[in-house]
């Protein structure tokens, strides 16, 4: 059997796939929010479930796949680089402590 083009294992595509996944449904989310707003949520929803919970289980699960990626070994933690990276992006912030 050839290898494939891009040699990732089964286990390797499978953690892409669900990341890949994750990441497209908190832009989802993202879009929704823009459009609806923050606590708006589908008129069938029995629960009333808003659009900013639903963006935190998102986040939740994209974490859980990043943890998963972590725990096999094909990424690092990068925990001290989050500050820098905060840090570098408020710098860009238009209304980042404006509460309007």
């Amino acid at each position: 059997m050839a290898e494939h083009f891009n040699s990732l294992t089964p286990r390797e595509s499978e953690l892409i796939s669900m990341l890949a996944e994750e990441a497209a449904e908190i832009v989802q989310i993202c879009m929704k929010i823009q459009r609806h707003g923050m606590y708006s949520y589908h008129p069938d929803d029995e629960k009333k479930i808003g659009n900013i919970f639903l963006l935190e289980e998102e986040i939740t699960d994209f974490l859980a796949v990043r943890r998963m990626m972590l725990a096999s070994g094909y990424l690092s933690d990068n925990r001290h680089q989050i500050q820098d990276t905060i840090d570098k992006k408020m710098r860009y912030m238009h209304h980042f402590g404006d509460p309007s």
